[in-house]
């Protein structure tokens, strides 16, 4: 009867041929992943060092640039020139830079030649082409600063030995086509831009409110159109439309749009008109 009841000698270990499989597969996985982790590792120290490389090849590129900027100067020029030429953009062909050296800046003037210059009244019997021609001039005439007296309260600032002035026109003696003028003073009181605003809105109503008569070169009274806050020549500045009402005595009064620009920096303010 025991004998009978005993069980196959091999039902406990029946599963081993699956275990065995399993085993199998594991240890390839492994064999993979370990496999795989050496090939990434390697691929990120390589990657290092290539990093490395270039870094060092550009800095010692850079350092070689430097040293041959330093070594070997343009004739005449000190290194802060250098830089300083490089904020100038470069002009077309015979253009120059003119300046005066007042309120630090400089007007790129083209050569009296074709297509910069206008023929004046080619007709006339004694037209002379050299001489009668329409051209931009350098500080060629004056414009005045109506902004800057309205603030300083002074009308006589043309004489003003503080004021800065710079000019160019395109005229022929005393016709002028188009001009940009350049008026500057000291920036005394250290403001910016939409402080200045502030106080040429006062100005302006003070002025309004005289009841007085006006010289000739200003209006009756002024009235802000409208205000535009910009960036030009690198500068945020303040675009300012007045209208400006003339009584006109002995004729018709009539209205004038004029347009000026204003800006502050940490030394001067300016005033510059487009015409």
């Amino acid at each position: 009867m025991n004998e009978s009841r005993k069980e196959p000698i091999n039902t406990r270990f029946e599963n081993i041929p699956l275990l065995n499989k399993t085993v199998s597969q594991y240890k390839i996985a492994l064999t993979f992943v370990v496999i795989l982790t050496v090939v990434t590792a390697y691929l990120i120290y390589e990657n290092y060092q290539l990093k490395e490389e270039l870094e060092t090849l550009s800095s010692e590129r850079l350092l070689r640039e430097r040293t041959k900027v330093l070594e070997e100067p343009t004739p005449a020029q000190s290194i802060s020139e250098l830089v300083e030429a490089q904020k100038i953009l470069p002009l077309p062909q015979k253009f120059v830079y003119k300046s005066n050296g007042d309120c630090n800046v400089s007007f790129p003037i083209p050569p009296k030649e074709d297509p910069y210059t206008t023929p004046y009244r080619p007709e006339d019997k004694n037209y002379d082409p050299d001489a009668d021609i329409i051209s931009w001039n350098f500080s060629d005439g004056r414009s005045y600063p109506f902004l800057l007296s309205m603030i300083t309260q002074d009308r006589s600032i043309q004489s003003n030995p503080l004021l800065g002035e710079a000019n160019a026109m395109y005229s022929l003696n005393t016709l002028i086509e188009e001009a940009v003028s350049v008026n500057c003073i000291p920036n005394k009181d250290n403001l910016n831009s939409g402080e200045l605003l502030i106080r040429v809105k006062e100005a302006l109503e003070k002025f309004n409110s005289e009841d007085t008569l006006k010289l000739p070169q200003f209006a009756q009274r002024y009235t802000i159109v409208e205000t535009d806050d910009i960036n030009k020549w690198e500068k945020d500045v303040i675009e300012i439309t007045l209208n400006g009402y003339y009584e006109n005595l002995g004729g018709n009064p009539y209205e004038e749009i004029t347009k000026r620009t204003i800006f502050a920096t940490q030394d001067l303010i300016y005033e510059v008109v487009l015409i």
